[in-house]
């Protein structure tokens, strides 16, 4: 509906897998550099060493066994499993570790020990894990071992110190009676039943934490260059496939044609291929070197099409222009000019980017007078019009091609172009030719195209894609619907960098023909 903004469309997949193929290689640098790095940093780290001693926890309580008293936690084995972790880990512990451990203990105190050591759940047992690192595999089994140990004594001394406070007790009443003379009496018989429990107790309540695993290796558990190298690995796509959607959201060029479509709301004619090397170099044209060849054919193409949507139109003086220079305007009119002198066209080729021309580099007309000359009156029409003798001359070539170039430089290029006899030598030209292209300047650096636009019958855009950005197409979509001539179309220029580009197809196609025949 008409004054409504064009719907979003979300990225699909597939434009995803195309911004990851463009941006390979920030993707591949943060892939290698990133492991480098770690692989680097791991091998200028200070080895360290792990090893661990296991502590066996009885959670049956000997004293309430006997007394016939129950604990409703002892069957939770979590929660006992766990306040014993919490035990292991008071400074009281640490600090007898350390002693145990003599002089792999030293230049350590509690704090820095327990932040060295770890006490853990042995899984599906009632088992402890003592682990300790340290820069040798000596000291890292010397302290796993104490640390064991010291948890030990720590749990014995808890676990008996009310039972040797009661037997204590015991044996000062016992001490009183043998002291008065009392060993028969029943008292007497009593306590020293009750002293002999107590002892039992004690020694049973002390196994209820045993160590049953000592340290006795020490693997080197830092640093670890392979395993490293695999978390940097992962870590550096992650990091590249960011970097390449950063990179791509900065970089606004416009890379697809459905993105010009959306934003000119033109039909697309054709998508021309970049010139080969060859060509370009030498400022030679498809169309005459190699009229034969697969980019010689997109020509035909876009001829073909833009007959097609001229059909209603019938517009004889067509204006190609471009956004900005080097978008391949200068290129495509001549190879447009050419494939349709063969097509049996009468076509006259005018060179109005005055200020920077071209088309005399194509057609070898360099130094000769043209449109600037005309204008000032200096030359005829008919002395300036140069026929392109391979279309004259080819018994292939139905039609024929003038090229009227732009003649000397003028530092009134802009002036020109307004004057009324600009206007009289484009009749000229319309009244001598089926169809007359027209070469003008890029229509955002200057404002010629747009003023030309009003003397022409129609406009045909040059749009180089991985060129021009966003806003400048924006820009471009502005100027258009200011401009007098109805759009026939646009044209792709670059568009074998488009990944779904067929121009291989075409480039197979004419490489299994035989060179009879074609047309």
């Amino acid at each position: 509906m008409d004054g409504l903004a064009p719907t979003q469309e979300a990225p699909s997949l597939r434009e995803y897998l195309q911004v990851a193929q463009r941006r390979k290689w920030v993707i591949v640098l943060g892939a290698v550099l990133v492991p480098f790095a770690a692989i680097l940093i791991s091998f200028l780290q200070q080895p360290t060493y792990g090893s661990s001693a296991e502590v066996l926890i009885n959670r049956q309580n000997i004293a309430q066994t006997l007394t016939g008293t129950v604990d409703p936690t002892a069957s939770d084995a979590t929660r006992v499993l766990g306040t014993q972790v919490a035990l292991a880990r008071l400074p009281d512990v640490a600090k007898g570790a350390l002693k145990l451990a003599g002089p792999e203990g030293e230049g350590l105190t509690a704090p820095r020990f327990l932040r060295r050591t770890s006490v853990a759940e042995k899984p599906e047992a009632d088992v402890l894990v003592f682990t300790a690192k340290a820069p040798t595999q000596h000291a890292a089994e010397a302290l796993a071992t104490s640390y064991a140990r010291s948890f030990v004594a720590y749990r014995h001394r808890l676990d008996t110190s009310a039972l040797k406070q009661a037997l204590n007790e015991v044996d000062q009443q016992l001490m009183k009676l043998r002291d008065t003379g009392q060993t028969r009496s029943p008292l007497f018989g009593s306590l020293t039943v009750k002293a002999q429990q107590l002892q039992t107790i004690q020694t049973l309540q002390g196994a209820n934490a045993s160590v049953v695993k000592t340290a006795e290796v020490a693997p080197q558990v830092s640093p670890q260059p392979r395993r490293n190298a695999f978390i940097g690995l992962g870590l550096g796509l992650i990091l590249g496939i960011v970097l390449a959607f950063i990179v791509e959201a900065l970089d606004t060029r416009i890379r697809s044609t459905d993105a010009i479509v959306r934003q000119l709301n033109l039909p697309l004619l054709a998508r021309i291929p970049s010139p080969p090397g060859r060509l370009a170099h030498n400022n030679r044209i498809a169309m005459l070197e190699e009229r034969h060849g697969p980019h010689a054919e997109a020509f035909r193409v876009l001829r073909t099409n833009l007959e097609f949507f001229n059909l209603d139109l019938q517009a004889r003086t067509i204006l190609v222009t471009s956004p900005m220079s080097n978008e391949g305007k200068s290129t495509t009119a001549s190879n447009l000019a050419v494939a349709f002198a063969r097509a049996g066209r009468h076509v006259l080729l005018v060179d109005l980017d005055l200020r920077r021309p071209t088309l005399d580099k194509f057609f070898d007309l360099r130094g000769l007078p043209g449109v600037v000359d005309v204008l000032d009156g200096d030359v005829s029409l008919d002395e300036v019009l140069v026929a392109e003798p391979s279309t004259e001359d080819s018994p292939d070539v139905r039609g024929s091609l003038h090229v009227l170039p732009a003649g000397r430089v003028s530092s009134e290029a802009g002036e020109l172009l307004l004057t009324r006899g600009l206007n009289s030598l484009l009749d000229r030209l319309a009244k001598q030719a089926d169809i007359v292209l027209i070469d003008s300047p890029p229509m955002l650096n200057v404002g010629d195209a747009l003023g030309l636009s009003a003397r022409v019958d129609a406009m045909l855009v040059v749009v180089r894609l991985n060129q021009i950005k966003r806003t400048e197409l924006k820009e471009l979509s502005r100027m258009l619907d200011a401009a007098i001539a109805p759009k026939l179309g646009f044209v792709v220029t670059g568009a074998d960098e488009e990944p779904d580009y067929g121009y291989t197809g075409y480039a197979s196609y004419y490489l299994d023909q035989p060179r009879e025949g074609r047309v």
